[in-house]
């Protein structure tokens, strides 16, 4: 598959443009407020002429984020983008995406942005996973973590909730998740790009909510796309 490397000037491709209350964003839905998981952060966009977008990202280097490719827009430059966790900051230098999505994709193919930030952010990265997933994960339990509503147009993003749920499908480039009971959660406008973690490691990075926010999510297999992420931390020196 082909990489497309956005620098400090040039423009990338996307298909989102809006406010961060954009239905077309992926909060934990049924979960709780989450303190730990410093790596989780927030991710903004600040497309020009006031419009503003809110998403999730992980840090998977001290200077490497994944977050999701619908977040931004064609005219992204990674200078737009901005990440925020336990307190630090920093601004992107590099956007790492696959080309081809399309307005009228939900959720878009290739649907994962990795993001080379200016500068370090002190906490401990999470891992991404790199084993290919299978039919054999299906029923296993994942933990959702993001900024998102906590129902659907709910307009209450911005704070840090977790929430656990299960495999329900695994396909080629994505997989789905679904609550098994009440007592697990699912994702909302706000949660895009943040993790689905697996086992301690950064399984998928959440693309949609498949049924408005009441029990589906679908998610990008990142272990798809480790090449763009080892690019990226090439880039920042290894780190």
């Amino acid at each position: 598959m082909r990489i497309v490397l956005a620098a400090l000037v040039a423009a990338m491709a996307g298909c989102v443009q809006g406010p961060a209350t954009e239905e077309g964003e992926a909060a934990i839905v049924g979960g709780q407020l989450e303190a730990g998981h410093p790596a989780v952060g927030l991710v903004t966009i600040d497309a020009g002429g006031g419009w503003v977008s809110n998403c999730t990202g992980t840090l998977v280097s001290d200077r490497v984020l994944v977050t999701a490719k619908h977040c931004v827009t064609e005219s992204t430059t990674p200078d737009q983008v901005f990440f925020e966790a336990a307190g630090a900051h920093a601004a992107g230098t590099l956007l790492v995406f696959w080309p081809g999505f399309r307005n009228d994709d939900a959720p878009p193919p290739d649907d994962i942005l990795v993001v080379l930030l200016d500068s370090s952010i002190p906490v401990e990265p999470v891992p991404v996973r790199r084993e290919a997933m299978g039919p054999d994960q299906v029923g296993e339990q994942v933990l959702h973590v993001g900024f998102g509503d906590t129902r659907l147009a709910a307009y209450d993003s911005g704070t840090k909730r977790s929430g656990p749920s299960t495999i329900d499908w695994v396909g080629g480039n994505s997989f789905w998740t679904a609550r098994a009971d009440e007592t697990q959660a699912t994702i909302c406008q706000g949660d895009s790009g943040g993790p689905v973690l697996l086992n301690g490691e950064v399984a998928g990075v959440v693309s949609a909510t498949a049924d408005g926010c009441t029990s589906a999510g679908v998610h990008t297999r990142v272990d798809r796309y480790v090449e763009a992420v080892d690019l990226a931390i090439q880039r920042a020196g290894g780190q």
